[in-house]
């Protein structure tokens, strides 16, 4: 999806697919590439593009989107990624919301910390994606220390004591509520756990705030409405419960940051006609 036409084509049609599940707000994810036809600029308002034309023709979702920096990538590259989505999201109720930090857990993310920081600190949302491996746990608290919004997988994190029994981590993951993105088709096909060894049980018995998300869909070959459906299969989960994470989820967005008052008031008050139709707690 090097070619401008085609990355407006293909964002449409993820968002085309979201709507017809009735999803009715919606954070995705890219990765700034400058490439031979577009910089990165040029590939990131492609994308803006295909939200603005989706708007129109899909008007019941809300999108947003986060800039990805992978780990891979050196710290000029991240750095030039963090500043567009700083200056993206610095005008009235903006489509870039935030960014994330992703890619191959075995590489430390601790080199890009303090970008990262400095974007927090500057008024940006940051998410990362940590202990997605039970070898690669010497980064997690300093990453935590960061203060992300959200944390992508999370899989390890209630299961890592340092030689002492204690888990710090955990501990100020409970403390800040900071909310778990799980993927739990991902981390089957990825062989992390299966469905019923997933940490989402730990966080549902904990109270502890979560999304339920697909990953690459495209690559999973799954639908947000087919997490749910796992989830319920597996966990004995009621419509209620699915309606209340659902609306939790929402909780966790980053909008709620950044978006206008009355943006996030229609949407909460879609939460609101639903459970009146549905007859469920709100």
């Amino acid at each position: 999806m090097q070619q401008r036409e085609h990355l407006i084509l293909a964002t449409k049609e993820v968002i085309r697919d979201f709507s017809d599940e009735n999803c009715i707000y919606l954070e995705l994810r890219t990765t700034p590439k400058n490439t031979q036809w577009m910089d990165k600029r040029e590939y990131v308002a492609a994308i803006l593009e295909g939200f603005r034309i989706s708007q129109l023709l899909y008007p019941k979702i809300v999108v947003r989107l986060i800039l990805s920096v992978d780990r891979k990538q050196s710290i000029e590259d991240a750095k030039d990624t963090i500043e567009l989505a700083l200056e993206m999201s610095s005008v009235k109720d903006p489509l870039v919301i935030g960014v994330e930090l992703s890619g191959d857990p075995r590489i430390d993310a601790r080199k890009f910390l303090p970008l990262f920081s400095s974007a927090n600190e500057r008024g940006l949302s940051i998410i990362f994606h940590l202990a997605e491996m039970r070898e690669h746990l010497d980064e997690l608290y300093d990453c935590l220390l960061c203060k992300p919004s959200r944390i992508g997988h999370g899989t390890y994190i209630h299961t890592n004591t340092d030689k002492n029994g204690q888990n710090l981590c955990l501990e100020y993951v409970t403390k800040h509520r900071i909310p778990i993105e799980i993927c739990l088709t991902s981390n089957s096909i990825c062989n992390t756990n299966s469905y019923k060894e997933s940490h989402l049980n730990y966080y549902l018995m904990n109270n502890h705030p979560f999304v339920l998300c697909t990953d690459d869909r495209g690559l999973m070959n799954c639908t947000l409405s087919g997490e749910y459906i796992i989830a319920s299969e597996t966990f004995g989960l009621s419509r209620q419960k699915l309606f209340n994470i659902a609306v939790e989820s929402f909780k966790s967005s980053l909008v709620h940051k950044i978006g206008s008052k009355s943006l996030i008031d229609s949407i909460f008050a879609k939460f609101i006609q639903f459970a009146e139709r549905e007859n469920l707690l709100l």
